[in-house]
């Protein structure tokens, strides 16, 4: 008697088409027909976005497992554990990130880059209930040995931030949120959620205070460690060879303030770290040096040049330096809450670059362009542009002018369009008021971080509207809906 035929295979194809039109559960009816070791990865991350989308434990549970098995690149495997613990998925995500030990070992595939990645992901699993109490100790001691910590904390340094002054409200309306058409709704809901729990944040947090820790080594990435190699301001990294095998020689200096900003990007700069310097940028007669990484970006110079009320030394760290006392300041875009505190920095920041402003500068809608960079492109941005252009709107690519220019021709206009980027942190400088559309591609679990300009337009007092588009969830490019982007930037008053 033959044997009942078995249904044949669907193509992988068959589920990235599902994918693509949003038709989640038939991309996941489809997923558990395939061999998971034989498909690429835009098909691995497909499964994963949609199961975490429609939500259901199954789904989750099965997507799990199919990633598990999948032949994907170490770095891949971590992504995809982080978006899924982001979405609340900690256990899953979990078994994901230890099914191949090249994500958190060295050896073929692995990327160091993703360490402070897999350390989070590790010191969250270790401390949720949702997880396994054996599986919580493997978390917590796989963490530990994989950094080596010091539990040196820094002290209390005696120093005040900045004038004492009452909590502000946050100093604009609440953050419009519109969705293109076929953004799943708990996509909308996520975002909605992140910029909540901001608010929350912002109305509990105690003002920022400045710390001291002695006798420690720092990096050019911005590490701290202590005579035994031990980190003790880690950013979930181990220290690096060169930066123990430089120990020995390593020149020392009594006393500077922390200001190396680890990633070189803008935002975490200009929205964290610069903030966090006021106490002593505002201190015109303070000899206390800054410490820079000798590779910072010329936006660092720059914009501590429109920050600085005087002349404060700037040191250049490499593989390592010795510090006596090294000051550290709290770093945390909502602790502007308490505007009182940073003195008129950003007012100072303003004032400066307003004066750089030359008489051709325009003034009217400004479009911050992104066809300068292959992250993220938005598939539709010359057909935006010009649609932009017919509008009154200036087209302007920040990456070619200095940030004080870039600065001043925020300031100058009424209504700022951009897709999702780092030059957005620059409305922290912008003029309350100033109504702001920025496209976002979003998928489940990316928005606690790509809210993140939205929420500097809440402490800085600006009208901002987040426009969500659905990426396609296996090659990630986007486009921009025209109309409903028109249409809403029209709305906002652009």
């Amino acid at each position: 008697m033959d044997k009942e035929a078995r249904p044949p295979r669907p193509a992988p194809a068959t589920v990235r088409d599902a994918a693509r039109r949003g038709d989640w559960a038939e991309a996941l009816r489809l997923a558990a027909l395939l061999d998971p070791r034989r498909v690429g990865p835009g098909i691995v991350s497909a499964v994963v976005n949609a199961a975490l989308v429609e939500g259901r434990a199954e789904d989750v549970a099965a997507a799990a497992a199919f990633a598990i098995a999948a032949r994907i690149q170490p770095s891949l495997r971590v992504v995809l554990a982080w978006q899924m613990a982001q979405a609340g998925q900690l256990p899953e995500g979990l078994s994901l990130l230890l099914a191949d030990p090249a994500t958190y070992i060295g050896g073929p595939g692995h990327d160091p880059q993703q360490m402070p990645v897999v350390l989070r992901l590790l010191q969250r699993a270790a401390q949720a209930p949702t997880v396994a109490p054996a599986m919580r100790a493997t978390a917590a001691a796989l963490a530990e040995r994989l950094l080596g910590a010091s539990d040196r904390k820094p002290e209390p340094a005696g120093i005040p931030f900045g004038p004492e002054g009452a909590r502000s409200d946050l100093a604009s309306p609440p953050t419009v949120i519109l969705a293109a058409p076929g953004v799943p709704e708990a996509i909308a809901q996520e975002a909605g959620r992140a910029m909540a729990t901001f608010e929350t944040i912002a109305a509990r947090l105690p003002p920022p205070e400045v710390s001291v820790l002695r006798d420690v080594f720092v990096d050019r990435g911005g590490l701290v460690w202590d005579r035994d190699g031990r980190p003790v301001l880690t950013y979930q990294r181990p220290v690096p060879t060169e930066g123990i095998a430089a120990m020995a020689s390593a020149p020392t200096i009594p006393a500077a303030v922390m200001a190396v900003e680890p990633h070189g990007n803008l935002y975490h700069w200009f929205a964290e770290w610069l903030p966090s310097l006021a106490w002593r940028l505002n201190d015109a007669a303070g000899t206390l040096p800054l410490l820079l990484s000798d590779r910072a970006p010329a936006f660092v110079g720059e914009s501590l040049d429109l920050a600085d009320a005087g002349a404060a030394p700037r040191i250049a760290v490499g593989d390592a330096l010795f510090v006596e006392r090294l000051f550290i300041a709290q770093r945390n875009l909502a602790l502007m809450a308490h505007r009182a505190a940073y003195g008129g920095l950003l007012e100072r920041i303003a004032a400066r670059a307003d004066a750089m402003a030359g008489p051709a500068m325009g003034s009217g809608p400004l479009y911050i362009s992104r066809r300068d960079t292959p992250k993220r492109p938005l598939g539709n941005e010359a057909a935006l542009e010009a649609a932009l252009a017919e509008r009154g709107f200036e087209a302007a690519l920040f990456s070619r002018t200095t940030l004080g220019h870039n600065i001043a021709r925020l300031r100058r206009a009424p209504c700022v369009v951009a897709p999702h980027g780092a030059g957005l942190a620059l409305l922290l400088a912008a003029r309350r008021g100033t109504a702001v559309v920025e496209l976002i591609p979003a998928t489940r679990a990316s928005l606690t971080l790509r809210t993140c300009f939205a929420k500097v337009s809440r402490v800085a007092g600006l009208r901002h509207h987040l426009w969500l588009e659905r990426p396609d969830l296996v090659t990630a490019a986007w486009a921009a809906d025209l109309p409903g982007v028109l249409a809403a930037v029209e709305a906002a008053g652009g």
